[in-house]
């Protein structure tokens, strides 16, 4: 998930969360470093809730609540149900926990542990998914050594035999990273588990298409003139070549058509703006930056601008 720069950068975070309801980061910073960041960009103040500071923009509807060391961030484009309210009352106890309410939940989080990065819900590993009530995809380092973990929990079945198990990995290639090595696999009648050994690499050079820079994106449709704004309002400066824009219309849903958005500059950075004219596209619906080479077919979706009047 591409996240909004809040001035403290992937690198400097110690955990990050993100639930359908918000994304929560904790890493050591002030809630006025955070608002330093977000004065350049639209966010706005939009008051306060349980001692965090709230602020929210309107572009696309992004809500921020920040004290210092935690963020909660809720985002109508990267988050099924945003609420940071809801996420919050959840921090402090307020309402009931999910491991409360689940016992798939809270069996598959006792299983799987403490991790680096880890994931739990219903795209799960695809051992036995039909039958599998809830799966986990982790990734965990113990004495300089990475560990992926997979776990499928069944509420009353076997995943199937351990050779079972094998052949559907080999069919499902993409579940394990495609370093892992040394594979093992178990089942204990509830719970199916791979473990696969990856080998660290500390000293590898940044992949522009695997970790995207962090930005934070504006855009601004004015609907007497068919024009749309996009401005780089705060973060990493990117490789101008991988920067693009593709037109929303009902037409080509679903096909993604890449364009240069900077095409006279070699590097995008903070306040940098363009503007994309719309005239000859009468359909379109929306308008959404894209990362990746134009001539490659690979690429990721930054952010999405819907065409509203009153944007």
């Amino acid at each position: 998930m591409e996240l909004d720069h809040f001035g403290i950068g992937y690198e400097n975070y110690d955990s990050l969360t993100t639930t359908n309801l918000a994304t929560v980061i904790e890493a050591d910073f002030t809630a006025d470093d955070v608002a330093s960041t977000l004065a350049d960009t639209g966010y706005e103040p939009d008051g306060s809730y349980r001692g965090y500071d709230v602020y929210s923009r309107s572009d696309v509807r992004r809500r921020a609540a920040v004290r210092d060391g935690v963020i909660v961030w809720a985002s109508a484009y990267r988050h099924d149900d945003p609420d940071i309210e809801a996420t919050i009352d959840a921090g402090h106890g307020h309402s009931r926990q999910y491991h409360e309410a689940s016992e798939a939940f809270a069996a598959v989080t006792d299983a799987v542990g403490a991790s680096r990065l880890l994931y739990i819900g219903g795209s799960h590993p695809g051992l036995n998914s039909g039958i599998a009530e809830l799966g986990a995809d982790a990734f965990r380092i113990d004495d300089g050594v990475a560990y992926q973990l997979l776990i499928e929990w069944y509420e009353n079945a076997s995943a199937g035999s351990e050779d079972q198990m094998q052949r559907a990995l080999e069919q499902q290639q993409h579940e394990l990273t495609k370093e892992a090595k040394t594979i093992d696999i178990k089942d204990d009648g509830h719970f199916a588990t791979v473990t696969a050994r990856v080998p660290t690499q500390p000293g590898r050079e940044r992949d522009p298409m695997d970790d995207l820079p962090q930005i934070t994106w504006g855009g601004r449709f004015d609907a007497a003139t068919r024009t749309v704004t996009l401005r780089h309002e705060a973060g990493e400066s990117a490789d101008s070549d991988l920067i693009c824009y593709d037109i929303d219309t009902p037409e080509d849903r679903g096909e993604v058509e890449k364009k240069p958005l900077w095409p006279d500059q070699h590097t995008v950075s903070a306040g940098d703006e363009t503007t994309v004219d719309l005239s000859d596209e009468p359909t379109a619906e929306g308008i959404s930056v894209v990362y990746g080479p134009l001539d490659d077919v690979s690429f990721r979706m930054l952010f999405t601008l819907p065409l509203e009047a009153d944007r």
